[in-house]
């Protein structure tokens, strides 16, 4: 017999990745793939959070590059202050 997941010990499990995550990117731009192998979180799961931190403004898109691992062009995100405070990327908005 299958034992279910706990809701506490899952809820947990959850806010300590995500903060793992967070912690990840603040160390220097990094695609989510490369978190994925520094900190053993999947993907699907740093997707998922990466997309949380984004809404919340805790997170930035920095650039696109190639990724080291998997050498296709990926986005590359800091939650670094210097890069959270900076102005926005896309200089066409600023036009209007």
């Amino acid at each position: 017999m299958q034992q279910e997941s706990h809701p506490v010990r899952s809820k947990f499990k959850e806010s300590n990745e995500l903060i793992r995550t967070l912690e990840a990117f603040r160390d220097a731009p990094a695609t989510m793939r490369m978190v994925e192998v520094n900190t053993g979180i999947l993907r699907p799961n740093i997707c998922r959070y990466v997309s949380r931190l984004l809404k919340e403004g805790k997170i930035r898109l920095v650039r696109f590059n190639y990724c080291p691992h998997t050498h296709h062009i990926a986005g590359f995100y800091s939650s670094d202050k210097k890069h959270l405070n900076t102005t926005s990327t896309d200089h066409q908005l600023l036009l209007f």
